[in-house]
């Protein structure tokens, strides 16, 4: 699973336990929080993200 939420939407959200959560269950997860209404910043931070070759 692939999350694009920052860190204060996780918290609006209850979500604070979702990697646990994820992980206990089998399922891999990757946190990559994006800024609303934005992209990132560069190739090279989507590249470091390991998201670009899924």
């Amino acid at each position: 699973m692939i999350s694009l939420l920052e860190p204060h939407e996780r918290h609006e959200l209850a979500l604070q336990q979702e990697a646990d959560l994820c992980r206990s269950h089998g399922v891999a997860f990757i946190s990559f929080p994006i800024l609303d209404r934005g992209v990132p910043e560069s190739r090279r931070e989507l590249a470091q993200s390991g998201l670009s070759q899924q």
